[in-house]
């Protein structure tokens, strides 16, 4: 293979990884409450007035099998389509979880300044023109957790921001680390992988319009949820959420060309250094883009 092909893929390949692990909010002890080991488990209420899905809500759960809930527990871990009639659900990963035998389920609720500005600072630049300071935000981790009746290393760790301020309410989604896919009981392997009954990433509230899922939801695909994205920074997906129906957000060229901008220049020294060619950056953008 050309030294040049093999070098980008490094550096792509790089680059990819600590995207991942800096997409996460941080999290864990000492900021955080922790759920109990408990398979389809979940968190006491969290009180909070939050408009979702266009209703008003008094209370939120953080569930053990990946999902928050609104006013109800939803420990449910048979996943099903959206839309459906029993529940009002944010799902950043709705599968069978079993933090008794790896990882741990974390959450906050902050009016944390530092917070509450890196919060509103990320959706400034994914929903330009909408002005919005939180006042509160949630964090929901779940850190290296494994599925149900696990006998291998393979574990997930991802995350909910969920923030509002009474009047707006917006849910990001960040993924750092996806291994597997399903549990025993859902039709998985021993590796926790399926061809069905995999996990399910979105959000519902029964209604035909108030719903949305994550491409590769419920298909094998959703494994590569960590390189996916609708605002350009791979593993995360963000949505405003508080109406009936869902708002995506709005992402520019020029934050696309910004985001990839430094594996752009790394390309082209790479390709100049290896091959002798002197191609500017300009061309390579037109070839890829």
């Amino acid at each position: 293979m050309n030294l040049a092909v093999i070098f980008l893929l490094l550096v792509i390949g790089d680059c990819s990884t600590s995207a991942n692990t800096g997409v996460l909010y941080p999290y864990g002890a000492p900021l955080d409450n922790e759920n109990m080991k408990a398979d389809d488990g979940a968190s006491s209420a969290i009180t909070v007035t939050v408009p979702v899905f266009g209703r008003q809500y008094s209370s939120i759960y953080v569930n053990n099998n990946g999902l928050l809930s609104f006013d109800v527990l939803f420990n449910s871990k048979l996943m099903q389509p959206f839309p459906f009639a029993d529940g009002t659900l944010l799902a950043p990963f709705w599968a069978d979880v079993d933090n008794e035998i790896s990882g741990g389920i974390y959450y906050r609720m902050s009016q944390n300044s530092s917070l509450i500005t890196q919060n509103a600072n990320d959706l400034a630049s994914y929903f330009p023109g909408i002005s919005y300071t939180p006042t509160w935000v949630l964090v929901a981790t779940w850190d290296k957790v494994a599925f149900f009746n696990s006998t291998t290393n393979r574990v997930n760790t991802f995350q909910a921001v969920l923030s509002s301020n009474e009047t707006m309410t917006f849910v990001m989604y960040n993924y750092a680390e996806i291994e597997w896919t399903t549990g025993t009981n859902q039709g998985g392997n021993s590796e926790g992988l399926s061809r069905d009954g995999d996990a399910k990433a979105g959000g519902n509230n029964g209604a035909t319009i108030s719903y949305f899922e994550i491409p590769g939801s419920l298909t094998p695909a959703i494994i590569n949820i960590t390189t996916t994205s609708n605002v350009e920074v791979p593993g995360r997906w963000i949505f405003r959420v508080d109406q009936s129906q869902v708002i995506s957000p709005n992402v520019t060229s020029k934050q696309k060309e910004k985001a990839c901008s430094w594996i752009l220049r790394t390309m082209c020294l790479a390709l100049d250094y290896w091959n002798h060619q002197h191609i500017s950056s300009s061309v390579i953008k037109t070839s890829i883009f």
